[in-house]
């Protein structure tokens, strides 16, 4: 399939179906994964080329106040529940803790017990396997990668953004040779296609322009040629890519003539990463920090039918956690939303602009990337005039600046208003109070015998010492380890299998694996080493079996009764020279099977 979509004589006599009457608008979530804030030509940046995103800039309303979390997983989870990421069991990307909390109703629920058909493409990163994944959440269709980026340790092995093979509902794909943002652009054009009756909701999430930086050349070229870091040209070209698509996405929805009455939300995920030292629209910090520059983002709203004013910016203090509200009210669901949400509807801003914000809204914004949470990391409390913050990595102090007449954070007025420091830091104290009361409940992989096979990788190692997240980690060998909690829903036999390579490479457990390199466009990827295993162990609550581990060995199976209920799994992986490491992948399915 190609992506400028010729529009066909079939396609042609199914317009006047796509373009149904209805009322309830279709609703499409856009979010790119580490643009930030200052990454399009619309907010200034002297440098990158987004004619698409400029247009859209143009055509939409825009909230210019606008928060998410500070890294991705945590932000997805807001995004998804309406709450607060830390209650919903995300605050980190790996360690187990982006994983959403089974009794979270997700803003895919909403739309879909609301009538709508429901979909996602691209990155999910809230759990891989049941009952995790989006075709678990609400979402009628979903195509995705695994983990958090193309070619982390859950993702099948050797993905990259030109060739891959990803999760279609709940089963691998075959083999797509498609440009991942083509792909996903292209996944969310044929299920709109294909809708009649009903409204959608689509949940576009993209994976660029997180790196690996893997691109054409000539998206980024002539940003080389104009001096700019290679890293910082590269991500401009994902960045232009990602605009290429957008287009063209917009002219589809036009000739499918579903573009009047389709509401569209474009944002970011975080603050700006390779592109932040170049142009960062005078904010300060990026990503995974903690002032203005690492959560506030773009959010473009677009909705011809619904009569909303464009080229208009509302600075009402906003959220992620807002969204799900507005949409209930914008777009007339019928479901009840859950009483504890923390979001409010920002209906009436973008109904009419001319309102101005609730001057006394608080928000709180903090990123964790622990294990654990730790009270007062890297946290800031906002108001539509001052930021309360405090950083773990440059200057610790407690820090309060006033955003309207110092958007850059430079200057600390925190002596000249002491009691607005109170109420902030007494405000945070509450809030950390109302976060905090699920911290010690862990997301377990639940394991039952009418469900697919369950896999277990180093990603979700919990309390590991080091980050055993990505393919690159496990060609290295790292030494590391940590535990998965299981749920057990039916008792009996299972066979647990523990592995140094994913199944598809099907290599024995001591021996290494081939670079991955001269791919056009694709990074390379180094040799894998060779570890000369000696014994495999595995451990489940107080109990341990050991067994030794053969030159030709891909795997070493356990066969283990285990009741209904919790456990704790955890598996050793002993060298020659008595070091371990755990086991990177282990597959569970019932001995029966």
């Amino acid at each position: 399939m190609i992506f400028s979509y010729r529009i066909t004589f079939l396609t042609l006599l199914f317009l006047g179906v796509c373009s149904y009457a209805q009322n309830q608008p279709n609703v499409i979530v856009i979010l790119t994964d580490d643009q930030g804030y200052g990454d399009m030509a619309c907010h200034g940046n002297p440098y990158i080329q987004t004619p698409n995103i400029d247009k859209l800039y143009k055509e939409s309303l825009r909230l210019t106040d606008f928060h998410v979390d500070a890294m991705c997983a945590p932000t997805r989870a807001a995004l998804m529940t309406g709450k607060y990421s830390a209650r919903t069991g995300v605050w980190a990307t790996i360690h187990g803790r982006n994983i959403l909390h089974k009794d979270e109703k997700t803003m895919a629920d909403y739309f879909k017990e609301s009538g709508y058909n429901t979909a996602m493409y691209g990155k999910w990163h809230l759990g891989d396997a049941w009952p995790y994944r989006p075709i678990d959440r609400g979402f009628n269709e979903s195509f995705h990668h695994a983990g958090g980026v193309i070619g982390e340790t859950p993702d099948y092995w050797n993905n990259h953004y030109f060739e891959g093979r990803y999760i279609k509902n709940s089963h691998l794909s075959p083999v797509t040779t498609e440009y991942c943002t083509d792909l996903w652009f292209n996944k969310a054009l044929d299920f709109i296609e294909q809708q009649s009756d009903k409204p959608f909701f689509i949940y576009l999430a993209l994976n660029a322009p997180h790196g690996p930086y893997d691109v054409d050349t000539k998206y980024y070229k002539h940003y080389l040629e104009v001096g700019l870091p290679e890293s910082t040209a590269r991500q401009y070209g994902l960045i232009e890519k990602i605009d290429e698509n957008l287009g063209r996405f917009r002219q589809q929805l036009n000739a499918l003539g579903v573009d009047k009455n389709t509401l569209i939300v474009f944002m970011g995920d975080n603050g700006a990463t390779a592109g932040q030292k170049i142009y960062n629209a005078g904010m300060r910090d990026r990503k995974a920090q903690t002032y203005n520059g690492a959560h506030r983002t773009f959010c473009f709203i677009s909705w011809p039918e619904g009569n909303l004013e464009t080229n208009i910016d509302i600075k009402a203090l906003a959220a992620h956690i807002d969204l799900i509200p507005t949409f209930k009210e914008l777009c007339d669901l019928k479901t009840p939303l859950a009483k504890d949400l923390d979001g409010i509807s920002l209906a009436k801003f973008i109904l009419n602009p001319q309102i101005k914000g609730d001057p006394k809204r608080v928000i709180v914004t903090h990123n964790q990337q622990l294990y654990t949470p730790k009270k007062y990391k890297d946290f800031e409390v906002l108001t539509p005039t001052f930021r309360l913050s405090k950083s773990s990595t440059r200057d610790t102090t407690l820090t309060l600046t006033n955003i309207l007449k110092d958007p850059g954070q430079k200057k600390n007025i925190i002596a000249d208003h002491p009691k607005v420091k109170d109420m902030l830091l007494k405000y945070y104290e509450q809030w950390w109070e109302h976060i905090s009361d699920r911290f010690n409940e862990l997301c377990p992989n639940y394991l039952s015998k009418k469900t697919d096979p369950l896999l277990l990788t180093a990603h979700s190692w919990h309390d590991n010492k080091n980050k055993t997240y990505n393919q690159s980690h496990i060609r290295a060998g790292v030494i590391d380890n940590g535990f998965w909690p299981l749920e057990v829903l039916e008792d009996g036999y299972y066979i647990i299998s523990l592995r140094r390579w994913p199944k598809e490479l099907n290599l024995p457990i001591r021996a290494g694996t081939p670079a991955l390199e001269n791919i056009p466009h694709v990074s390379k990827k180094n040799e894998g080493v060779a570890v000369k295993i000696t014994s495999a162990q595995l451990r489940i609550n107080n109990t341990s079996a050991l067994k030794k581990v053969k030159k030709r060995s891909a795997e070493i199976p356990f066969k283990i009764y285990l009741p209904k209920g919790r456990h704790e799994l955890k598996t050793v992986f002993t060298d020659q020279s008595e070091i371990e490491r755990g086991a990177y992948y282990v597959y569970i399915s019932p001995a029966n099977k």
